[in-house]
């Protein structure tokens, strides 16, 4: 079995350098809610933790969820995108 590299080559202006792997950087901390439903407090929607729209969303504007009845209970609407059925039934009740 082969064992785990200690060193990393790299090439630097034409000369081989061994850099320790410990130096390589961090991957950045998952930045995925743990909560499967989040709000934005400033726009008022809640969507799925996946939802692309919540990746744009400021850290600080961010509202975690466990459950999208609570959430619609706070004020905060469905998102279009990600939760469209619970949009349009959100919709038809607001018509009615």
């Amino acid at each position: 079995m082969k064992q785990p590299a200690t060193f990393r080559r790299l090439v630097l202006l034409g000369a081989l350098v061994c850099v320790p792997m410990s130096c390589r950087p961090k991957p950045p901390a998952a930045s995925r809610p743990s909560a499967p439903y989040v709000a934005n407090k400033r726009s008022g929607i809640v969507h799925r933790a996946d939802c692309p729209h919540v990746a744009r969303m400021k850290a600080a504007n961010r509202l975690g969820f466990q459950k999208l009845e609570t959430a619609v209970a706070e004020g905060y609407r469905p998102c279009k995108h990600c939760l469209r059925r619970a949009a349009a039934a959100s919709t038809r009740r607001a018509q009615e």
